[in-house]
């Protein structure tokens, strides 16, 4: 390990005397040729930086499997109106290709009522905060759809508006079914 110029350098998995699995990185300068006439190492523990993006990635995989396989459309929209992210059930729900995305400019030019009340609680979310509400959706099968939207707002680090997370259902069957249901 040691040779050349200057430190080098490596990344370790050690066992602590605890018995836990500790990230250690340790740096090693020759100094043979000086007045120490030995090897000079430098071990730093770095489990926290090394786990950290791992337990991240994880967390975002789960997220992304509980976001794919949801019922529901999962929206997030920026303060700008921005679409932030949908899941692909949410283009189902909307009738898009998925690649197309949710965003208010394509709601604009297929439902222009639908997006005008849309930006209207994007841009009111904070004073409206949590909200479920029902709209009907022209679906581009040419069926009216009712979808339930509960909205939350987004909040950034320092407390200020930064859009709205919104969970989608279509409950046109079951309105359908009851209004079908002569008892």
């Amino acid at each position: 390990m040691v040779g050349g110029d200057g430190p080098q350098t490596t990344t370790l998995r050690v066992r602590a005397a605890a018995g836990d699995w500790r990230w250690v990185e340790l740096a090693a300068v020759d100094a043979r040729d000086d007045a120490l006439a030995g090897i000079v190492c430098a071990v730093r523990d770095i489990t926290a930086e090394v786990e950290d993006p791992e337990s991240l990635q994880a967390s975002e995989e789960m997220f992304r499997g509980i976001a794919g396989s949801s019922e529901d459309g999962i929206w997030a929209v920026s303060a700008t109106a921005g679409t932030l992210y949908a899941n692909g059930r949410m283009a189902a729900i909307l009738g898009v290709p998925a690649e197309y995305g949710c965003d208010l400019d394509l709601m604009c030019d297929m439902h222009p009522g639908l997006a005008a009340g849309v930006r209207d609680r994007l841009l009111t979310r904070l004073d409206r905060g949590s909200e479920r509400y029902e709209v009907t959706y022209a679906h581009p099968d040419g069926r009216d759809r009712r979808l339930l939207v509960s909205a939350v707002p987004l909040l950034a680090e320092d407390g200020t508006h930064d859009g709205f997370l919104a969970m989608v259902s279509d409950v046109t069957v079951g309105r359908d079914d009851r209004r079908a249901d002569p008892s």
